[in-house]
């Protein structure tokens, strides 16, 4: 059974809210959920009849072929010697008070986690920052979704094709060009990873750290566009040293990049939200998730 015209609004709705919301300060409101929004959107979607499901991999009606969802990165961290894991903020087993992101990676031992900026009601369109140390001189780990163009590229923020990390800066009178420099490759679940350094000094009125960046590669979604053409999902990770520090140690961060991992729980609202914004199967399980697979999930 296809869905209703009215049925493909809800679920587009519902989306709005799911994708939408975000913006948390920390621990006490951990998804960032615009609640107006997403009991506006589930009054819509709730009055809706049960569908059928299209399975996942069938001809569609333009033709496309949609492929199951596919994660790219493993569902448990790796620990390297001397790291601990911050699990994902959907973990049951975590500490309520912990402050997490959707996706789980190691640090090491001394890095403790004491903060959080951002948030998201999405594992996909992460926006999080987890501070760790004491004081106001914290190292951090970001988090930071791509916006991906309808030709399958990412989207430099302004609507054109991202080409490179580096930017023009101006402090004061002072102006310059601060440029990332490869620093290391890192195996990521099989996939290689470049990791870039912006040097502080070469930027000294405004970096005051090594700032690393990397590009990881999360799931590959089917469906998003009528073509059935791939979604490739990725995500920027920006790690900071304390100002102590400046910089950090080529196996620290190797060790945190290739940490990174998305476990069940994220696949499984990552699944739910596709299903619902796509109207159709997107994991071949030959099921469309409803509203309440989603609220059971946020529970």
């Amino acid at each position: 059974m296809k869905r209703s015209a009215l049925a493909h609004t809800a679920a587009t709705l519902l989306c709005v809210a799911l994708l939408g919301g975000c913006g948390s300060d920390g621990p006490d409101d951990p998804l960032g959920v615009d609640e107006d929004a997403l009991e506006e959107a589930l009054r819509g979607a709730q009055s809706l009849d049960e569908q059928d499901a299209e399975p996942a991999g069938e001809d569609q009606p333009d033709g496309g072929e949609f492929k199951p969802i596919e994660f790219l990165l493993p569902e448990t961290s790796v620990e390297p010697d001397g790291f601990h894991t911050i699990p994902a903020i959907c973990d049951a087993e975590a500490q309520a008070n912990e402050y997490r992101a959707w996706l789980a990676f190691a640090v090491p031992d001394d890095w403790e986690a004491a903060g959080r900026t951002g948030g998201s009601s999405s594992p996909l369109s992460e926006g999080t920052t987890v501070r760790f140390g004491t004081g106001s001189d914290r190292a951090s780990v970001d988090l930071h979704g791509d916006t991906i163009l309808p030709d399958g590229q990412i989207s430099d923020g302004q609507g054109e094709v991202w080409t490179t990390f580096d930017y023009d800066y101006r402090v004061g009178d002072v102006t310059g060009t601060v440029v990332y420099e490869e620093f290391a490759t890192v195996s990521l679940d099989g996939q290689l990873v470049t990791v870039l350094v912006a040097h502080h000094e070469q930027a000294p009125d405004l970096l005051k750290v090594d700032e690393y960046k990397a590009r990881i590669r999360t799931a590959n979604i089917y469906g998003r566009w009528l073509d059935g053409s791939v979604y490739p999902a990725s995500m920027v990770v920006t790690i900071e040293p304390t100002k102590e520090a400046k910089k950090l140690d080529e196996a620290v961060v190797a060790g945190i990049i290739g940490s990174f991992s998305m476990p069940e729980c994220a696949r499984q609202l990552t699944v739910v939200e596709e299903e619902l914004h796509q109207g159709r199967d997107v994991d071949g399980d030959g099921k469309v998730a409803t509203t309440e697979d989603y609220m059971e999930l946020r529970r």
